[in-house]
């Protein structure tokens, strides 16, 4: 197979784009500031971490324009979306191994030591950013110690702790802004740090809500549903209580809790967003909705030379359905739900060899429910049921010699899986009843049941050199892995429509990530940071979804073959020497190849599914992913007196990707040719925020400043999925205390 890495040199001089830090940054006075991260499961310098990490601070974020975890995907190079409806039902992809909604991401989300990648999804929640220490991207394979679902890498939110040293404070945030041709947008968030008992025990709560004002129009015959119809809401809420009771102890607790509401999504069948053609014919409004709910625990126990921790968890994910056109209903319920334990031990002496070791344990379950009504004439009630109980263990050795540090590890992972079809017999039904807990239950039979059992071992070697000067040298050998997948439900329809046999397709293997990745990182003179590595992935056994490309496909999931991306990555960190002025860029250039499985070649409708997938109008690539990113951001201080003024100009360059089914042409219902590919994209922010001394601040922003339109994702050809917003000008005030 050959590769390439394609460098679209002319992009690259024609768009900027801003970046967070991801190397250390200068301080005003031009001294190199230390970030301190957990990307290790344990504290480290980030110019210390031997592959890469991306960490982000709260401030940071909002320079970017981030609010919540999905605006995320505009500003970290390597990350891409897959938005099937909804924004906030979107999954991220991270240096072109893609997550599809229909299986686990492929990209771990944890929340501080809660994970909360799901079975049978692979949407990211949509949580927002506020009052957190730091977000961290780390970047390939991290299945030694995230596991599963972690095959393309992980992105940590770490909140801010509480503090039983300091009394009462916190923070409070207004903000407001008005989108082009929109509705206004508003929201407000609020910490508060509650000790309780001084240096031994505190609490800190955090509560957020957004209302997000619409801009699409409804440009059908008629326009029955009017402007401005795709509002969206999010509201999250936090507790976390710390406890330590002597110095070597320490107990936390944490309550987090995070809904979001879409009306319409982000759904057109134009290439003008502004110019909505319904979906669903005969003018529907459908609402997507998800609620994450979770608690955790832990526990940390300092010896001499080493510390044990426990962790636990308990998540939920709820994905409910309410469709309604005519006499037509759709009630459904997506619900996930995860329970976690992890024990581990690391050491915490000054010697030159250094461990961590553990086990974990998951139980966890998925179950989507779905009813359609016809004029009050109920067809079965059917649920899709998955259960996994899985065990992984997993270790890490870390030897310092001279200049060297040589780490090996791995993770061994067991899951049982059993998917189950359940349904309830036809019956008849008045009209009108509001959820599926009103509808009476006939008699259930199991129509389908399926078990298997998947193990996978991952590796990982690093070999890492520090220089005289303090810059390493590193090469990271790692792998990844994703559990297997039980296709139950309509997959044998979607099998059987390509001439293949739906029995080959019942249990999908685990797939594989391996990566090597050549970098280094440090300090040029006493002014340029820099970052830069190589790498090159190999994906085994890749799981797809497959369409006949129509109106309605009809999809299915399967190892589609195995696939090739090449790339390099580069973060640069420049002290102008102007005082106060600091340029960061960073990119991200790929390339990928897709070989397919001689199987689906001679399948019976192979030459239309290739052509629409990786044929004439295809490109051999991995779909719904941006090859192409480059960011820039400029930030110059001012001081005023006592105030503190902070400029900042961000440019986000993205180049174009495909939809979820590949690229590829056609005429849509409105008669109209269309392509599921985005075009490429430059998004620039501007602000200037205002600070005092004693902690209130004011910003005003502009997000989008040419007002470009593009789509992160694309669906079916023509209904463009993760349509951004048009310029937006708005206000934040707030005041730290």
């Amino acid at each position: 197979m050959k590769t390439k890495l394609k460098l679209l040199s002319t992009s690259v001089a024609a768009a900027v784009a801003a970046s967070a830090f991801s190397v250390p940054a200068f301080a005003q006075s031009g001294v190199m500031e230390e970030i301190v991260v957990t990307a290790s499961k344990r504290e480290e310098s980030l110019s210390d971490v031997a592959y890469s990490v991306q960490a982000i601070s709260q401030d940071n974020l909002a320079n970017l324009g981030v609010d919540n975890i999905q605006d995320l995907i505009r500003s970290v190079p390597g990350l891409s979306a897959q938005s099937t409806f909804s924004e906030i039902q979107g999954g991220i992809s991270l240096r072109g191994v893609r997550t599809i909604t229909a299986h686990e991401s492929t990209v771990g989300f944890y929340f501080d030591e809660v994970p909360v990648t799901f079975l049978g999804t692979g949407n990211a929640p949509s949580t927002d950013v506020f009052d957190i220490e730091r977000l961290e991207v780390l970047k390939g394979p991290q299945g030694t110690l995230y596991g599963s679902s972690s095959m393309a890498g992980a992105v940590k939110v770490v909140t801010k702790d509480p503090d039983a040293s300091a009394g009462f404070g916190g923070q409070v945030e207004l903000s407001a802004h008005a989108t082009r041709g929109g509705d206004e947008s508003y929201s407000g968030d609020v910490a508060l740090n509650l000790p309780i008992v001084e240096d031994v025990l505190a609490a800190r709560v955090v509560y957020g809500k957004r209302d997000v004002g619409g801009y699409t129009d409804d440009g059908s015959d008629g326009a029955p549903l009017g402007e401005n119809i795709n509002p969206k809401e999010y509201e999250t809420k936090r507790a976390k209580l710390k406890f330590t009771p002597t110095e070597r102890l320490t107990l936390e607790a944490m309550y987090w809790q995070n809904e979001g509401e879409d009306i319409m999504g982000h759904t057109v069948e134009s290439d003008d967003p502004s110019d909505l053609l319904v979906f669903n014919q005969g003018g529907v409004l459908t609402t997507y909705l998800i609620e994450i709910e979770a608690i955790s625990f832990s526990a940390a126990y300092d010896f001499d030379s080493f510390s044990v921790e426990y962790n636990y968890s308990d998540a939920e994910n709820d994905l409910p359905l309410d469709f309604r056109q005519g006499t037509i209903l759709a009630l459904g319920d997506s619900v996930s739900k995860s329970e976690s334990h992890e024990l581990r031990f690391l050491s915490t002496n000054d010697s030159p060899v250094q461990w961590i070791g553990g086990v974990f344990f998951r139980e966890a379950s998925w179950r989507s429910t779905f009813d359609i009504q016809f004029g009050g004439l109920g067809l079965p009630l059917q649920t899709t049921a998955l259960d996994s109980d899985s065990t992984a263990f997993f270790g890490e050795v870390s030897w310092e010699f001279g200049n060297w540090t040589l780490t090996g590890g791995g993770r061994y992972f067991d899951d049982d899986r059993v998917g189950q079809i359940i349904e309830d017999a036809p019956e008849a039904l008045l009209f009108g009843f509001e959820d599926l807990s009103q509808r009476a239950p006939g008699p259930v039979a199991v129509t389908q049941n399926l078990e298997k059992n998947f193990s996978v071992f991952s590796p990982k070697v690093n070999l890492k050199y520090e220089m005289e000067n303090g810059n390493i040298v590193y090469l990271n050998v790692a792998e990844g892995f994703r559990s297997g997948f039980l296709n139950i439900g309509a997959t044998a329809q979607g099998v059987a429509a390509v001439g293949l046999d739906p029995n080959d397709f019942a249990a999908i293997e685990p797939d594989e990530v391996r990566k090597f990745e050549l970098g280094s990182k440090g300090l040029l003179g006493e002014s340029l940071n820099y970052e830069v590595s190589l790498y090159k992935t190999f994906w085994y056994d890749f799981v797809q979804q497959l369409s006949n490309g129509g109106d309605n496909p009809i999809g299915f999931t399967a190892n589609l073959g195995d696939a090739e991306i090449i790339g390099i990555e580069f973060a640069l960190v420049w002290d102008t020497g102007v005082e106060g002025l600091t340029i960061t860029t960073r990119g991200n250039f790929m390339d990928s190849e897709v070989d397919l499985d001689p199987g689906f070649k001679t399948a019976a409708a192979a030459p239309a599914f290739l052509a629409l997938e990786y044929g004439p109008l295809g490109n051999n690539k991995i779909s719904a992913i941006s090859h192409e990113n480059l960011n820039i951001e400029f930030n110059y201080v001012q001081p005023i007196g006592d105030l503190e003024m902070n400029y900042n100009l961000t440019a986000i360059y993205r180049g174009e990707q495909s939809g979820n089914y590949a690229i590829r042409e056609r005429v849509n219902r409105a008669g109209q040719t269309v392509s599921n590919r985005s075009e490429d994209n430059t998004l620039i922010n501007v602000s200037a925020k205002l600070s005092s001394e004693d902690g209130w601040y004011a910003s005003l922003y502009v997000r989008n400043l040419l007002d470009e339109i593009y789509v992160n994702s694309t669906f079916d050809g023509g209904r463009l999925n993760g349509v951004n917003p048009p310029r937006q000008i708005g206000v934040t005030v707030g005041m730290e205390f």
